[in-house]
């Protein structure tokens, strides 16, 4: 029986800036297979979203930035993507911010703009008993 280092080296690489990444042909992550995570090694991160259209993305990216993205691109499809970027830090890395890496490695521009955002509202709550 493997172990679990070996398990984990047969279904992933370390790549070049040490961050993990699927091995070609890994059952885990199959073509097709929607899949979002974000990473950290060495003082960066990794975001990288695979096989989500663009509304996905900006969920996505919405979710690193702490702030509702809405897509605006027109774009349709399925999309992989990647970025790297440093988190903030007084003793941070050199290197891009999330926003930064967004529109240079992604090419894509957060404009900050207000729109409508369906918002649900609860105004009462009682706790019911209930029978155990």
């Amino acid at each position: 029986m493997a172990t679990r280092a070996e398990a984990f080296n047969a279904l992933v690489s370390i790549d070049e800036n040490g961050f993990a990444v699927p091995r070609p042909g890994n059952p885990v992550y199959p073509p097709g297979a929607g899949f979002e995570v974000t990473i950290g090694a060495n003082g960066r991160f990794r975001a990288t979203v695979l096989n989500h259209p663009m509304s996905g993305v900006a969920d996505f990216l919405a979710h690193l930035l702490g702030s509702p993205v809405q897509d605006q691109t027109g774009l349709t499809g399925k999309y992989d993507l990647r970025i790297e970027y440093v988190p903030p830090s007084p003793d941070a890395d050199p290197g891009p911010d999330i926003r930064d890496a967004i529109q240079q490695q992604l090419g894509l521009r957060l404009v900050s703009k207000k729109v409508p955002v369906e918002t649900l509202v609860i105004d009462h709550a009682e706790k019911v008993p209930t029978g155990n």
